[in-house]
């Protein structure tokens, strides 16, 4: 029997795959290192070997094999450095980079979302001194996907560069518009009035045929930002869930499942997957990161369009979001982890790769004419205007405790979309917690601020 040695990589990767799959998105050059702290001199003569960079981010469909060709490139331009890939489910990921910090041992390079309690806590290094000292500018960045990056809010420091970027998406069945004779939604058409006539003309319960899905989660984001509020206020302290324009916003898809009867209950797709690529749903206000799944259907044909805009507001309101990576202060590689996160964040090279599981995060790559051309052959054929929303677009309430919060979210929302509480009831709910989480998150995170 022959016996072959396993890479690290390699191992690691026949690992993970047993795993389930969790939660999930212009040329820089690359920037000198910073210097490094101070440490013990070489012995002379002895022999220097590579230097091997911890790295360590949650993964979803497809992002093993991508992330190993990315770190693959990047070894290529910088060969004495070797990356020690430690991709993790969400859950994990984030229970073990806790355990890390408190052992003071994280990885050199981790994935992040937003860096609010890890920077007041000193745990992750300041990068605007480095992103000055190499000439980078921030501009180079769609500017909403730094906003998760930056504290305190809102003017602070920025402490994590994006990697990749996704948002909500807006997916048609034009197979099912087609049959129906209905037009496909144009740039410029409203919710309630317009959105509710075609809902209610492609729903054909005969067929068990629904002419919309309603938006879980944040992805709801789009419409409240089409109705100019948001469900925390400005400075992210407080919650706005009692404003009257988010429960006239719940009210709608409340009212598109239990009065209207064009989109299903949550109870009755439970279990059943991403419900649109049944071909029995003509309208999903969903997310970006469903691109490489719909592009394998190939039993109807589908597309993505505008977000419909609020009547009387007509203002755009579209979402968008970063993954991003931090270094934490702890790092024993600093010098070595800012190379890794100018080359993913800032080189074409690292954002053609990245480009398989999200937008790329570079204004003038996102925008080249043959990425798009490349995009709109696989799908969808109106790539182009997921960059005409993201040039605009903006993230779903920022702000430290999010996890918490946005769990007590959904925790009502089987409430509402399975039509067991009226949507003031269940918002009056939800704000005395999130009021709560946010009052115990501030407070902590302002007695942080003082030592």
């Amino acid at each position: 029997m022959i016996s072959k040695a396993l890479s690290r990589r390699e191992f690691l990767r026949s690992c993970v795959g047993a795993m389930g799959v969790a939660l999930a998105a212009g040329c820089v050059p690359v920037p000198a290192a910073p210097t490094p702290a101070a440490g013990p001199a070489p012995q002379a003569g002895a022999a220097q070997g590579p230097t091997f960079l911890r790295f360590s981010v949650w993964y979803g469909e497809s992002d093993i094999e991508v992330w190993d060709k990315v770190n693959d490139a990047f070894e290529e331009v910088h060969s004495g450095i070797k990356v020690d890939f430690e991709p993790l489910a969400w859950d994990q990921y984030w229970q073990k980079l806790q355990v890390g910090f408190a052992a003071g041992d994280p990885p050199d390079v981790i994935g992040m979302i937003m860096v609010y309690d890890y920077a007041a806590r000193k745990q992750l290094l300041p990068l605007d001194p480095l992103l000055e000292r190499d000439n980078i500018e921030r501009g180079q960045w769609f500017p909403g996907l730094l906003k998760p990056g930056t504290w305190p809010i809102p003017n602070g420091q920025l402490f994590s560069l994006p990697y990749r970027m996704t948002g909500g998406g807006f997916f048609i069945n034009k197979t099912l518009f087609d049959q129906a004779g209905i037009e496909y939604p144009q740039k410029g058409w409203t919710w309630p009035t317009e959105f509710l006539e075609k809902a209610l003309a492609l729903t054909a319960p005969e067929k068990e045929q629904w002419g919309t899905m309603v938006p879980w989660g944040h992805l709801v984001a789009p419409f409240l930002f089409t109705n100019e509020v948001r469900v925390l206020t400005e400075d992210a302290r407080h919650s706005n869930f009692l404003d009257p324009k988010v429960e006239e916003v719940f009210q709608f898809m409340q009212d598109l499942i239990c009065k209207h009867k064009v989109a299903p209950s949550m109870e009755a797709v439970s279990g059943l997957g991403d419900y649109f690529l049944s071909g029995k749903v003509a309208m999903n206000p969903s997310a970006l990161w469903n691109i490489p799944a719909y592009r394998k259907i190939t039993d109807f044909e589908w597309d993505i369009v505008y977000y419909p805009l609020k009547e009387g507001v007509m203002k755009p309101g579209p979402w968008f979001g970063p993954d991003s990576l931090s270094i934490p202060t702890a790092s024993k590689h600093s010098d070595e982890a800012w190379k890794f996160l100018s080359f993913v964040a800032g080189t074409r090279e690292a954002q053609r790769l990245m480009s398989a599981t999200g937008i790329p995060v570079l204004i003038e790559q996102a925008n080249d004419p043959e990425y798009l051309n490349e995009q709109a052959k696989l799908g969808p054929a109106s790539y182009a205007l997921v960059l005409e929303d993201a040039a605009d677009g903006d993230v779903f309430s920022p702000s430290p405790g999010w996890a918490e919060w946005t769990a007590v979210m959904s925790q009502y929302l089987p409430e509402i979309y399975n039509c067991r509480m009226p949507v003031k009831q269940a918002l009056t709910e939800i704000h005395q917690k999130v009021e709560e989480i946010l009052t115990q998150v501030w407070t902590k995170l302002d007695e942080l601020a003082q030592t």
